[in-house]
């Protein structure tokens, strides 16, 4: 028999007295497939719940991430520049023991110039800056040496003055004094030697030194020079 709408008003008065019939229907009318449908939205509600939760925790240690990345670089920038700074230091003090070792040399030097030079040198004295100053300004003043001359002299690291055992001749030496004796050390002795004998007649050119580069002690016997090593003398 055809079911009409009287059937189906009397059909809805009776689900709306028993709600409990309302289920049954549902399971005769609609597929498993509907019926599941809200349990599969809850499901994917909680999937994007659980996405999103997770979205904030990625962008939370993200965040931290560049939080200690950013520490990271300022700590390392304050490194590169305390490195550059200790450079910097390391460099200064390589010159200032460069310059005391040198000091140290040039003492050495002058406190055992006896002992160097006492075989064939007598009565031999380290004249000091300011007598060597004085005598060189007053010979410029007379116009007996340049005052380039007298500048150039007052440079090398020692002047020494004595008598020659053989001969007594006045004699003067002009010493150039570094750790590593070079060619140029050859040179410079060489020069203000020459100028200071335009004045007193006889100086001789010394290098002296803890080491000598190669070939050194070959060009101080081709120009004359006295070459110093170790307490080692050796005359042209």
């Amino acid at each position: 028999m055809p079911f009409t709408v009287e059937d189906f008003e009397d059909l809805v008065a009776i689900l709306r007295q028993r709600p409990e019939w309302r289920d049954e229907l549902r399971r005769l009318v609609l597929s498993d497939q509907l019926l599941g449908l809200p349990e599969v939205v809850r499901e994917l509600a909680e999937a994007q719940r659980r996405t999103e939760q997770r979205v904030e925790e990625l962008a939370e240690a993200q965040r931290r991430t560049e939080e200690r990345l950013e520490r990271l670089v300022a700590t390392v920038e304050v490194v590169i520049r305390r490195v550059d700074e200790l450079t910097e230091d390391v460099k200064v003090l390589k010159v200032q023991v460069a310059e005391l070792r040198g000091d140290n040399l040039e003492r050495k030097f002058r406190e055992l110039a006896p002992a160097y030079f006492g075989r064939r040198v007598r009565r031999l004295e380290v004249l000091s800056r300011q007598a060597l100053a004085w005598f060189l300004e007053e010979a410029a003043e007379q116009g007996r040496i340049s005052w380039e001359d007298q500048q150039e002299i007052l440079l090398a690291d020692a002047v020494l003055r004595g008598r020659l055992k053989e001969s007594g001749e006045e004699i003067h030496l002009v010493a150039e004094v570094s750790a590593v004796v070079d060619a140029s050390d050859v040179v410079r002795a060489a020069d203000r030697a020459a100028r200071l004998a335009r004045l007193v007649g006889r100086a001789v050119p010394v290098v002296a030194g803890e080491k000598l580069t190669a070939g050194v002690e070959e060009r101080c016997r081709e120009a004359g020079v006295v070459c110093v090593t170790d307490g080692r003398v050796v005359w042209p």
